[in-house]
């Protein structure tokens, strides 16, 4: 995730440099990369949070119902 956002602010100095346009780039060099960063967190955190699919589900109380009376037979 450093990554994107140290290219975009590298990115940013580098054309402010090569043009003299000191600070603008560089800072929308940091702002781009702060977006990149804040996006791909966002998706982290929701990709962690989705639930594990190969878990056992609980069961509804009606289910331990149904399952108790076919083992009392």
């Amino acid at each position: 995730m450093s990554i994107e956002l140290a290219l975009c602010i590298g990115a940013g100095y580098w054309v402010d440099t090569k043009w003299g346009t000191s600070p603008w780039y560089l800072l929308t060099g940091c702002l781009f990369g702060f977006l990149i960063l804040t996006w791909q967190l966002f998706r982290l955190v929701q990709s962690m949070s989705k639930p594990d699919e190969s878990a056992p589900k609980p069961k509804t109380p009606e289910q331990k119902k149904n399952q108790n009376e076919t083992h009392e037979k």
